[in-house]
C-alpha cells in the first residue's frame, strides 16, 4: 500500500513541467500543503488561542507598507498577463500551454510562478485578522478563496503554465489593484471618505470577474479544436460559480441586509422617545 503511494506520488511528481521544478516552492508538492496546514493551523487554532488573552497587535504601519507591495506586484502582474494576452490574441479562446523552449512559453511560466508568490503573499491578509483580534473576518469565503487561488495557482503553474488561466490573471491582478489600494486609503483618514465610497464596488468588481472568467472557459469547452483539458475548464467553471454564489450572499448580508437594518432603525429612531433616540444616534455614527 504504502509503495504504491510512493509511486503514484512519482508519477506525479513526473507530470510536472521540468523547466519550473528548481525554482521556488516548485519542486515538491509537498511544499504548498504543508504551507496550507501551517496557515489553517495558525488561523484556526494557534492563533485565536495565543490572541485570546492579549491585546490587539497595533501593526497599522506594517499593514501600510504590505498594501503598498501588493499594489505594486499586482500592477507588475497586470502588465505582465496584459501583455502576453494581447500577444496570443488571435488564441483569445482557446489560450494554448506552449513549450518550454518559445518565447511565449517562458513568460507564461514566470507569469504563472509570480502569482503563485503573490498568492502566497495574500495568505498574510488573514494573519492580520488574527494578530488584530478581527477573527470575524476569517469566514468560510475569505479561507476558502485565499487556500483556493494559492493551491490552484501552484497547480497551474507545476503542470499547464499559460493556457486559459491567463484571462483570468488579467482580470484578478486588476481586481487586487483595486482593493489593495483601498485597503491602503482606508487606513489613512485624509482619504477615509474615498474609501467607503468604492468599498462597495470592489465586491461588486469581484463578482464581475468570476462571471467573466466563467464565460471565456464556456468558451473553451465549446471549442473543439481547443487543446487545453476540458476537466480543468470543468473544474475552472465550477470554481467560478461556486465563487460567485459566494461573494453575492456575502454582498447581499453586507449590503442590502444592512441598510435594510439602517431603514428599520431609522423608523424607531423618529418614533422612540428622545433619550433612546440620543443614544442610539451616537452609537450608529
Amino acid at each position: 500500500m504504502f509503495s504504491k503511494i510512493i509511486e503514484i506520488y512519482d508519477e506525479v511528481e513526473r507530470l510536472g513541467d521540468p523547466k519550473v521544478k528548481t525554482w521556488f516552492l516548485m519542486n515538491s508538492m509537498w511544499f504548498p500543503i504543508t504551507i496550507i496546514f501551517a496557515y489553517l493551523y495558525f488561523i484556526l487554532i494557534l492563533g485565536p488561542r495565543l490572541m485570546k488573552n492579549r491585546k490587539a497587535f497595533d501593526i497599522n504601519k506594517v499593514i501600510i507598507i504590505y498594501n503598498i507591495a501588493q499594489v505594486i506586484f499586482n500592477l507588475y502582474l497586470f502588465k505582465l498577463s496584459t501583455d502576453y494576452a494581447l500577444r496570443n490574441i488571435h488564441s483569445f479562446r482557446c489560450f494554448r500551454v506552449y513549450s518550454a523552449d518559445t518565447e511565449n512559453g517562458h513568460l507564461a511560466r514566470v507569469a504563472n510562478w509570480l502569482f503563485t508568490l503573490n498568492k502566497l503573499m495574500d495568505l498574510l491578509d488573514t494573519i492580520f485578522f488574527v494578530m488584530k483580534k478581527k477573527q470575524s473576518h476569517v469566514s468560510f469565503l475569505h479561507v476558502y478563496h485565499h487556500v483556493l487561488t494559492f493551491t490552484g495557482c501552484w497547480a497551474m503553474s507545476k503542470y499547464l503554465p499559460g493556457g486559459q488561466l491567463v484571462v483570468l490573471g488579467v482580470l484578478n491582478s486588476f481586481v487586487h489593484c483595486v482593493m489593495y489600494s483601498y485597503y491602503l486609503l482606508s487606513l489613512m483618514d485624509r482619504f477615509k471618505k474615498i474609501s467607503s465610497f468604492i468599498k462597495k464596488h470592489i465586491t461588486q468588481m469581484q463578482i464581475i470577474q468570476f462571471l467573466l472568467a466563467a464565460c471565456h472557459a464556456v468558451y473553451g469547452i465549446t471549442d473543439p479544436t481547443c487543446d487545453y483539458p476540458k476537466s480543468l475548464l470543468y473544474f475552472g467553471l465550477t470554481q467560478a460559480f461556486m465563487l460567485t454564489a459566494l461573494f453575492l450572499n456575502f454582498y447581499r448580508k453586507a449590503y442590502f441586509n444592512k441598510k435594510s437594518h439602517n431603514n428599520k432603525t431609522d423608523h424607531q429612531l423618529h418614533n422612540g422617545n428622545g433619550s433612546l433616540r440620543n443614544g442610539l444616534t451616537k452609537k450608529i455614527h
